[in-house]
């Protein structure tokens, strides 16, 4: 009997009609060879794609510290705001987001600092229980703070005595009030471009007792 390559229909087929093959037929039926499943990629490589994608999709961040946000240029106007003190009995309007540098009741001293957006450069105001008879003794004391030239001497209504300094390179300009005969004197520094604020800031202490 002559041995004929068969299919699964054809077997079935021929063996419903008896036609099947001798089992001594050296029947060869064509095969595919078997072709190898590729190889899994290894999980930290399959995973690299998606990843690179991910960092490609998230926006770039702010460069600008999340703690500057909302600070002042230098130039940009000022706003302030009342701060009252029952330990040394005052009363100032200090740049709003001014935050306490130092606080010591017994020494008679309290420091404040707004530290503008660049982070390099301030409005300090610096309160201290010291007391000026007139106007001469607030200008002997800003002489002898530093070096800085005094740039003009006024009193104030209300017995406030005020100085101003010339620009110091790096330092800026000063302006100083101290309320005549009570113990208290504020020193306002910072960039020349806000010797108004610094005038503002420093005249407007008051004393509550």
């Amino acid at each position: 009997m002559t041995c004929v390559s068969l299919d699964s229909r054809a077997l079935f087929l021929a063996l419903v009609l008896g036609l099947v093959p001798s089992a001594g037929c050296d029947a060869k039926q064509e095969t595919k060879p078997d072709v190898a499943a590729p190889a899994a990629e290894p999980a930290h490589e399959a995973e690299a794609p998606a990843k690179a994608a991910d960092v490609e999709a998230r926006p770039e961040p702010d460069p600008v510290d999340a703690a500057e946000a909302g600070r002042p240029q230098v130039g940009a106007s000022i706003e302030l705001e009342a701060v009252t003190d029952d330990a040394l009995g005052y009363r100032i309007e200090l740049p709003k987001g001014s935050k306490v540098l130092q606080k010591d009741d017994e020494l008679g001293v309290h420091t404040y600092s707004m530290v503008f957006a660049d982070g390099m450069h301030e409005l300090n105001t610096h309160i201290t229980t010291t007391t000026h008879p007139d106007l001469a003794s607030l200008e002997a004391r800003v002489g002898e703070s530093g070096p800085r030239a005094v740039d003009g001497a006024e009193e104030l209504e209300g017995g406030k005595l005020r100085v101003h300094t010339k620009e110091l390179e790096v330092f800026g300009v000063e302006v100083w009030v101290a309320l005549k005969g009570k113990a208290l004197e504020a020193r306002c520094s910072g960039p020349a471009e806000h010797r108004s604020d610094l005038a503002r800031i420093c005249s407007s202490i008051e004393s509550t007792r």
